[in-house]
């Protein structure tokens, strides 16, 4: 039978550290094959990297993978050109009027 990987894709934010803490407190079993992703925007505050960075050291005392992307998405959208691309995919800006 093929291995099946489990992902979270955590972002920080309410939801996926909620799924997150739940799986490291043992309310949510922990897949047999488990994986945590983080995607860095490169724009986040301080704070923000304090609490992912102490949520990956908690996640590795477990022997729970986590990965955060190697570029960011301001790296992306600033350096397309020197790159040699000519088009980058943009997520959606919404005005929240």
């Amino acid at each position: 039978m093929k291995e099946i990987l489990t992902t979270l894709s955590y972002s920080a934010g309410k939801q996926s550290h909620a799924i997150l803490e739940m799986v490291l407190r043992g309310d949510i079993e922990k897949p047999e094959s488990f994986l945590v992703l983080n995607a860095d925007p490169g724009m986040e505050n301080e704070n923000s990297y304090s609490f992912v960075e102490s949520a990956k050291e908690r996640c590795e005392q477990v022997g729970i993978p986590f990965r955060t992307s190697k570029t960011t998405l301001f790296h992306d959208l600033t350096t397309f050109k020197e790159r040699g691309l000519t088009h980058v995919e943009t997520p959606p800006i919404l005005d929240k009027k």
